[in-house]
């Protein structure tokens, strides 16, 4: 399902879905709450403003 919302709805959408992170949730399931968490992780990460990129 694809969301477009601020990211607290998306953090809350994940917390109603951690059991399907859990043990008892099939490979499929476990796979589809990591990449979405991922995923969410990462555009948090790369929209906050204050932190730069190192460059070498």
């Amino acid at each position: 399902m694809h969301v477009t919302a601020l990211p607290d709805l998306h953090h809350t959408l994940l917390a109603a879905a951690a059991t399907l992170g859990a043990n008892g949730s099939s490979p499929a399931e476990r796979k589809a709450y990591r990449t979405y968490a991922g995923r969410l992780n990462n555009a948090v990460v790369s929209a906050v403003p204050w932190q730069k990129a190192s460059h070498q």
